[in-house]
């Protein structure tokens, strides 16, 4: 999804040095993660069907069962079934919503639990699928965490400014989005570009945000609470200076860093004291961002297709 910045183009397809190869595979990798968004957040017409009949799978579970385990079982029927794991995973989450599980579309899948050398019998499945699920939850926790306290600190570090700065905004924007490029800003708040990259170089230099992509251009920024996907993402391509053709050494000393303590969640009384109004209004126009990115992606792989590049529908599944 970082790719996908620029709701135009994504980035990745207008980097000189990638070569047609990497292109398409970031592409296809981008239409695969909005794939996912849409089966979950907006489903079209024959999607919506497929989840309706995973939904009714789920339902006739034995009612005596944990909501986890009886989800669990029906997951286990529709995929034995021959049934899309797309459509059972956004059932799933619509399932536990309906019984108090979750309180909001959040993307728990146990995807651990459906590597290929996992052993598909019941009694040593749905443990491993349970404890899947418990990991991608404290994961989750864990950043959600990170991302509040970044948060927090950008509002409190922003309390001074005027009124008419467009600071607050732009911090909103970053709580509210997991990467967010100076054009993605732009539009949200109605800001020319260079006063966008001026801000978010502002929140950098306050080391308020981090700049996740490696790039000179089309760079992509978060708060500081996601410092870990920054250091995960690996920086484009460039040819070395005086390198010849042919693999280079691999002679790079590792250094193992320990890892970042996680701050303690904040009090309710803190977490009150904030105003959402603002974030409310940044999340509504990232959806509307994401939404022309799917349709700028699907209009760009039917250009590509057309020039005989297609690399082939993505595989569905939940990793």
């Amino acid at each position: 999804m970082a790719s996908c910045g620029n709701a135009r183009r994504p980035a990745a397809a207008q980097d000189p040095y990638l070569r047609v190869i990497d292109r398409l595979d970031i592409l296809d990798k981008a239409r695969v993660a909005l794939s996912y968004y849409q089966w979950m957040v907006e489903p079209n017409f024959d999607q919506e069907g497929e989840v309706q009949r995973a939904e009714a799978i789920l339902a006739v579970q034995p009612s005596s069962l944990p909501p986890l385990l009886s989800a669990a079982m029906g997951i286990r029927e529709w995929i034995e079934s021959g049934g899309g794991r797309s459509a059972i995973r956004s059932a799933s989450i619509r399932f536990w919503r309906k019984w108090s599980v979750l309180r909001r579309d959040l993307p728990l899948t146990g995807a651990a639990a459906f590597s290929a050398d996992r052993v598909w019998e019941w009694e040593s499945w749905a443990p491993a699928y349970l404890h899947a699920l418990q990991r991608e939850a404290e994961d989750g926790l864990d950043l959600l965490y990170a991302l509040e306290r970044a948060w927090f600190d950008a509002r409190r570090s922003a309390a001074g400014r005027r009124r008419s700065s467009h600071l607050v905004g732009a911090i909103d924007l970053l709580a509210a989005a997991p990467l967010v490029s100076a054009t993605t800003l732009a539009q949200t708040l109605r800001v020319a570009p260079k006063n966008a990259l001026r801000m978010l170089d502002d929140l950098l230099a306050a080391d308020l945000a981090v700049e996740v992509t490696h790039r000179s251009k089309r760079r992509q920024f978060g708060l500081k609470g996601v410092t870990p996907r920054r250091d995960v993402v690996r920086p484009p391509y460039r040819p070395e200076p005086g390198q010849g053709r042919g693999r280079p050494r691999h002679d790079v000393d590792v250094k193992i860093e320990e890892p970042t303590p996680i701050s303690p969640p904040l009090t309710p009384l803190e977490i009150r004291s904030f105003d959402y109004t603002a974030l409310d209004e940044a999340m509504a126009g990232l959806d509307h961002v994401v939404r022309e990115v799917r349709r700028n992606l699907g209009a760009l792989g039917s250009a590509i297709a057309s020039r005989g590049w297609e690399s082939g529908a993505p595989d569905e599944g939940f990793g």
